[in-house]
């Protein structure tokens, strides 16, 4: 009987695998990015900013160079709007917030080699349960789940990119 479950294992893994399944997003999908939007010019955020290093993080990944200036790039991401609007979902009996929602709005131009633009906004929610009991750790948990959000966004931002750069080459 083992054997048989192996053998189906086996034959489902080979079979995803042939079948030419992969990830949404995978790195062979972003890596094709590189040549023909590098260098990118970020603007509309801070290079001070978290937010700002988590972008570049993400460019970095795929191989794609960020440049100092406009006029040194190929393209252009302009950060619009990057707001983060927090509300109560659950109280508990004593009336204390349980449960929050966390919700990212970004809105964002980019611009390719041959000056299309292409704008959009993204919205993505979190929500998280919080303790009465451990006020440091909310305030970390917040800032971390605001990090994979606007990792989350910088991610799809990418993607959209992509399917832009692959429709107007269909052109």
């Amino acid at each position: 009987m083992q054997n048989k479950i192996f053998g189906l294992f086996i034959f489902v893994l080979f079979g995803l695998a042939g079948c030419g399944f992969h990830l949404r997003g995978s790195q062979a999908d972003l890596n094709q990015l590189t040549d023909q939007i590098s260098p990118v010019f970020l603007s509309g955020i801070s290079k001070k900013s978290r937010y700002y290093h988590i972008f570049a993080r993400e460019c970095r990944r795929y191989h794609i160079q960020l440049a100092e200036t406009k006029k040194a790039a190929q393209s252009q991401l302009k950060i619009n709007r990057l707001r983060f609007k927090t509300h109560i979902l659950m109280v508990d009996k004593r009336n204390k917030a349980a449960e929050y929602e966390t919700r990212l709005e970004i809105s964002f131009v980019f611009i390719d080699q041959a000056q299309q633009k292409m704008a959009d906004k993204l919205i993505v929610t979190r929500s998280y349960l919080v303790s009465d009991l451990d006020v440091l750790g909310k305030n970390f948990e917040r800032e971390e789940i605001r990090q994979k959000m606007v990792q989350q966004v910088a991610q799809q931002i990418l993607m959209q990119i992509k399917t832009h750069i692959n429709i107007v080459e269909t052109r």
